[in-house]
């Protein structure tokens, strides 16, 4: 931990006090040292699509507008939002969600993984 980033350190902080947080799977991305503690202690729920360049597994909560990220990310946002509020069924799981640590490819930029958190935090 001695090699932690500030953010990092206060993300994990958060997570043991029981709060969701969004953070970023890259191996070389702003959270690369907080993510392998949070994999070893079970704290981490990937929460985008399956790839061929990493061993995330495919999640049901994956972006499906991902790929209009690249020209307008609150457009992606925004109809992410959208989409989970016509998914009764992602709704009903959140709870899945609720203390752990959302691992995602955009952190800290906006992404689904924000809709989540508001979601989780009562603040959509």
């Amino acid at each position: 931990m001695s090699d932690w980033t500030d953010e990092e350190r206060e993300l994990a902080q958060r997570v043991r006090d029981g709060h969701a947080v969004v953070v970023n799977v890259r191996k070389s991305g702003p959270h690369k040292n907080l993510v392998p503690w949070l994999v070893e202690h079970d704290l981490i729920t990937y929460i985008g699509h399956r790839g061929n360049r990493h061993s995330w597994p495919e999640s049901d909560f994956a972006n499906p507008f991902v790929k209009e990220g690249k020209t307008d990310r609150a457009a992606m946002v925004r109809h992410y939002r959208e989409y989970l509020d016509g998914r009764p069924d992602l709704l009903a799981r959140l709870d899945e969600l609720s203390g752990r640590a959302l691992g995602c490819w955009c952190a800290p930029e906006p992404c689904h993984g924000d809709v989540l958190l508001a979601h989780l935090e009562g603040d959509r």
